[in-house]
């Protein structure tokens, strides 16, 4: 009686670790093969109301069906990044976004990779009198959840 062959169920690598074949297009200078892949970047056209102020934004090709998923739900993105392999992809969102579960959903609809979301914004600092409550925030770099408190109201 032969013996059972032993079998070793060993699941896939995650989505997020797998290398892509997207080329790094914004660092030209990491276009070799053992960083970036050879798939150029896919070219998408914001739609007009969500703010991005260029008439075409250059996206990673591997996570371009997510970009233009979001951007079709009303959902800005700044930058992105699909992480080429090496880490996971990443999108920075507009200041004005607060519901990012709503947006995980959003991105789980296309992709079921994990993404690290970012948020950017653009606060004036160490300004002694600022001219008005809108226009600047003053901070002394002590308080941060002040200073964010500061900017949302």
């Amino acid at each position: 009686m032969a013996a059972p062959e032993e079998t070793r169920d060993q699941p896939p690598a995650p989505a997020h670790r797998t290398p892509c074949r997207c080329a790094s297009y914004n660092r030209p200078d990491l276009v070799r093969p053992t960083v970036s892949g050879t798939v150029p970047e896919v070219v998408l056209t914001p739609p007009e109301g969500l703010g991005i102020d260029r008439a075409t934004v250059c996206v990673d090709a591997c996570i371009a069906a997510v970009v233009a998923h979001l951007w079709a739900n009303q959902v800005a993105t700044l930058s992105s990044c699909c992480g080429h392999g090496r880490e996971e992809p990443s999108l920075v969102l507009d200041a004005s976004e607060r519901d990012f579960t709503a947006v995980r959903s959003l991105i789980a609809e296309v992709d079921d990779r994990f993404f690290e979301l970012y948020q950017w914004h653009l606060v004036t600092v160490g300004t002694p009198e600022p001219k008005s409550a809108r226009s600047a925030v003053p901070y002394d770099g002590d308080d941060l959840d002040e200073m964010a408190a500061a900017i949302w109201r």
